[in-house]
C-alpha cells in the first residue's frame, strides 16, 4: 500500500494476481485508490491488518505491514520472478517496478484481504509484471466476513492465466 508519505493512511493498493506456475508467488497487475470504497471499509481493513496511522500522541503502528529490505529496489518473497511485463512472452527478470508503482508497505498474502474490483477493461501494461493492467479499477466488494462479506484467501484470487483469457476473450467480442 501507498499514502505514508503524503497522508500518513494508506490510500492506494497493490494488486496481484496468483502465477499459475507458482501458486505461492504473485504477479503485481495494478494499484487501485482506497478511495472507491467506504471509509469505513478503509479503517476496517486498517483495523484488521493492525495499521494505525500516527497521531499527536502515538506514534505509526504499522501492525502486519512491513517496509521491504532494500527500500525502493528490492520486493519480497512472494513476488513472482515470472514477467510478461517487457513483452507477452514471459521472461524470469521479475517486476521492474518505478517509484510510483513501489509500495511504502507490504503485507503477506496470508496477512492480506481480498479486494474485488471492476474496471472499465483490460490493457497491455509495461508497468506490473502480468503483463496487463486494469483501466479505472475500483473496489466493488472488500472480500472479508467483518466488511463485505464472503471471505476469500489470497491463494484463491484469479491466476495470471485467467486474467489474459478474459483479455482475449474482449478482444475476439470487440471483432465480432
Amino acid at each position: 500500500a501507498t499514502g505514508l508519505r503524503h497522508s500518513g493512511r494508506l490510500s492506494h493498493f497493490l494488486c496481484g494476481v496468483v502465477d499459475e506456475s507458482d501458486p505461492s508467488a504473485f504477479m503485481p497487475t495494478l494499484c487501485v485508490n482506497g478511495k472507491s470504497t467506504s471509509y469505513e471499509n478503509l479503517d476496517k481493513i486498517m483495523e484488521l491488518t493492525g495499521f494505525r496511522a500516527a497521531t499527536a500522541e502515538e506514534p505509526l503502528q504499522m501492525g502486519k505491514w512491513f517496509e521491504c529490505d532494500n527500500h525502493g529496489t528490492a520486493v519480497p518473497d512472494f513476488i513472482s520472478y515470472r514477467s510478461f511485463q517487457r513483452n507477452m512472452q514471459e521472461d524470469f527478470n521479475g517486476w521492474t517496478h518505478s517509484k510510483k508503482t513501489y509500495p511504502d508497505l507490504w503485507i503477506r498474502p496470508d496477512d492480506s484481504i481480498v479486494l474485488e474490483l471492476k474496471g472499465q477493461e483490460f490493457v497491455p501494461t509495461k508497468e506490473f509484471s502480468a503483463g496487463l493492467t486494469m483501466r479505472f479499477p475500483r473496489i466493488k466488494y472488500v472480500r472479508h466476513d467483518a466488511i463485505d462479506g464472503g471471505t476469500k484467501s489470497a491463494y484463491e484470487v484469479d491466476t495470471h492465466q485467467t486474467l489474459f483469457q478474459l483479455y482475449w476473450e474482449t478482444l475476439r467480442q470487440r471483432q465480432e
